[in-house]
């Protein structure tokens, strides 16, 4: 039985045009052609970042993917044009070129490969505060190795109650930045740096973080030129470099050593459960007023900044 009209050239370049490459492969019963073409967007896009991350190129993110974009739907109409010709007005004969499985393979296939990967592999997240300056900044587009500490419910779209516990479970180290649920219960998602691990005591003294009885080694560092740690510029901002029991080191914010959080009560970290901290020291919502995070409540941790829409930025984590 044939698909459902012939394939003129005309026709296929405008599809092309407005589809690009893997919809009209399929349109033109070429279903190896279209696999390929959907493995090498996938390709061309992680060479783009790689190359962007290394300087090799000097172009931002987003004028980055609209050169691909645009490469791919010329490319499409260039093959397309000629595979039309080829055919010489015959109708295709795979299932997959009739009108309906087109839109249908077409349309969901990418989005089920998409939602594949953002619940089991990398979730994108937006930074909406400076909570985590200088670390993060307000804008800047992250993505989140959803399988770094293996799965609970919170994984899954809505946080569909369909198991309990967690899954493949690797534990979180100091120094990771980790998104969670609130432990609360409000279903806000916060991303904070990981510095208590189970069992660990933890208590901020003077601004300075001590984990279990020890004061954490930090350095005063310069400020940059405009460099702001606060919601507003603060003459008193200062920035140190902290350096973590396993010897992971980040750079943190302090405006005074006399705030809300600069003097908390000894806080015992439970099993199953993890400390988080805010590298804004003294504009962050964290451990030190939700308490420890439980397990179940890790979604993942930071794998990549990948842009700002206010600058050029772009940082695969260690």
């Amino acid at each position: 039985m044939s698909a459902f009209i012939n394939r003129k050239p005309w026709a296929t370049a405008l599809l092309a045009l407005l589809f690009g490459p893997f919809m009209i492969m399929m349109y033109l019963g070429r279903g190896w052609a279209a696999a390929g073409y959907f493995l090498l967007n996938i390709l061309l896009h992680l060479s783009l970042v790689i190359s962007l991350h290394n300087g090799i190129i000097d172009l931002d993110t987003e004028t980055g993917g609209y050169f691909i974009d645009g490469f791919q739907r010329v490319i499409a109409i260039l093959h397309g044009v000629v595979l039309a010709r080829r055919m010489a007005g015959s109708k295709p004969s795979a299932w997959f070129s009739r009108w309906y499985a087109v839109i249908g393979v077409g349309g969901l296939a990418p989005l089920l490969f998409l939602l594949v990967v953002r619940v089991f592999l990398w979730e994108p997240f937006t930074i909406p505060s400076g909570s985590n300056k200088p670390s993060l900044r307000v804008g800047d587009l992250v993505f989140v190795s959803k399988h770094a500490y293996g799965y609970s419910t919170h994984a899954l779209p809505f946080s569909l109650d369909v198991f309990s516990g967690r899954i493949f479970f690797t534990a979180p180290e100091y120094g990771d930045i980790a998104v969670f649920k609130d432990p609360r219960g409000t279903g806000t998602d916060y991303l904070k740096r990981i510095v208590g691990l189970p069992g660990d005591s933890i208590q901020v003294i003077g601004g300075i973080l001590h984990i279990n009885g020890e004061a954490v080694v930090r350095t005063s560092l310069e400020l940059t030129p405009g460099e702001s740690g606060s919601l507003t510029p603060d003459p008193d901002l200062k920035r140190y470099r902290e350096r973590l029991p396993n010897g992971v080191e980040h750079d943190i914010y302090e405006v005074g050593d006399s705030l809300r959080f600069d003097n908390t009560r000894l806080f015992e970290v439970p099993g199953g459960h993890y400390f988080a901290i805010g590298d804004n020291r003294d504009n962050s919502l964290d451990s030190r007023a939700i308490g420890p995070i439980p397990a179940e409540n890790l979604i993942g941790r930071l794998a990549l900044i990948l842009w700002n829409d206010q600058e050029q930025r772009i940082r695969i984590w260690d």
